[in-house]
């Protein structure tokens, strides 16, 4: 017989394939689930903020190599190199957690009030 894995354990992609999936849980999985997606987005934020540190360099030398005519033919040709790449990846994580955490805050507030009008 396989054993149910708790869900107050359940990774980030776990969480999003609960939400997905609209899997009931009580409002203290769903506060966890909000402190994890939080903990995630903090450590992505930290990976954004190694990648915009560098990148005024890299813009730097882009132009310096290569005849550019504004910021955003650059920013175009940074986006093109693997750093950049993550950039946008990170981006869109970022903006996807932000709705998650969102979400389950939404969560955890609506069930906080169902539990204070049942008491």
């Amino acid at each position: 017989m396989e054993e149910t894995k708790d869900p107050k354990e359940y990774s980030p992609k776990e969480i999003e394939k609960a939400l997905r999936d609209n899997m009931t849980v009580t409002p203290d999985v769903l506060a966890r689930w909000r402190t994890r997606m939080s903990a995630e987005w903090a450590y992505y934020a930290g990976e954004m903020e190694n990648i915009e540190k560098s990148k005024a360099k890299i813009w730097l030398e882009i132009k310096a190599r290569i005849d550019v005519k504004s910021d955003a033919q650059t920013d175009r040709i940074f986006a093109t190199t693997e750093m950049g790449q993550n950039e946008i990846g990170l981006k869109w994580r970022l903006k996807g957690l932000e709705k998650q955490i969102s979400s389950l805050r939404q969560e955890v507030d609506t069930a906080q009030t169902a539990w204070n009008m049942a008491t």
